[in-house]
């Protein structure tokens, strides 16, 4: 993301906390991660998160401010008790990289014998952005077909590139129901208006990522959340 006008980004302050999160988050997932990992005797059920920077919570101060963490909150609320987050999600990513990286290290933990209680696959801003039309309504089919049976899979999110978001939603829903998987509804959720939502021109800031949560709760019958951040009236 940095790489040629790298320094043009820097020299913003919204793009420069963003690319300054996009380092610390990453480590701080990354710790927990090897914490979870290294305790495969833990109780609550996992939740593998695969996706790119809005998994991480660029664009907010603290990891749990994202979608990520907003949505394990009421997911616990749900259940009554602690849930765990494997989050596999990495800033930049592309469909590519969740089934070329993320997805091959989930089958690997599934192999050594983690069972997976939700798995979440949300990504396609960054294909919006760089993947060729014709690649994207191709990598959009290899990953509803490559995920675990009931991952949670989701629509592109309104906001950029609209003509393409909408031709990669139509194929995602269609292969999606033939699968019986949930989708969460992320076009639907983030309908506009788009400003006070965004921290940088790219990442949702809090007030953002509660369409996201919604769309999730909607997805998976969780609790509304309680007072949620929203744009000044």
């Amino acid at each position: 993301m940095i790489g040629r006008g790298g320094f043009l980004l820097r020299a913003l302050p919204p793009l420069r906390r963003s690319l300054d999160q996009v380092v610390a988050h990453a480590a701080e997932w990354e710790r927990r991660n090897a914490a979870l990992l290294a305790d495969p005797s833990a109780d609550g059920p996992l939740w593998a998160v695969l996706g790119d920077s809005a998994a991480q919570g660029v664009g907010l101060a603290s990891v749990d401010e994202g979608y990520v963490g907003r949505v394990r909150r009421l997911l616990e609320r749900r259940d009554g008790r602690p849930w765990r987050v494997l989050n596999l999600s990495r800033s930049g990513a592309v469909i590519a990289d969740l089934l070329d990286e993320q997805l091959p290290r989930l089958s690997g933990l599934q192999a050594a014998g983690w069972r997976l209680d939700l798995v979440s696959a949300v990504a396609g801003g960054n294909d919006l952005r760089r993947t060729p039309l014709e690649q994207l309504l191709a990598a959009v089919p290899a990953l509803v077909a490559a995920v675990p049976p009931g991952t949670v899979v989701a629509t592109f999110p309104q906001g950029l590139k609209p003509a393409r978001a909408r031709a990669a939603n139509a194929v995602l829903r269609r292969l999606a129901a033939e699968r019986g998987l949930p989708v969460v509804d992320l076009w639907r959720a983030t309908a506009p208006p788009f400003r006070g939502k965004y921290a940088d021109g790219l990442h949702p800031n809090a007030v953002g990522v509660t369409d996201w949560v919604a769309a999730f709760t909607d997805a998976l019958s969780l609790p509304a959340e309680v007072d949620p951040p929203r744009r000044p009236g």
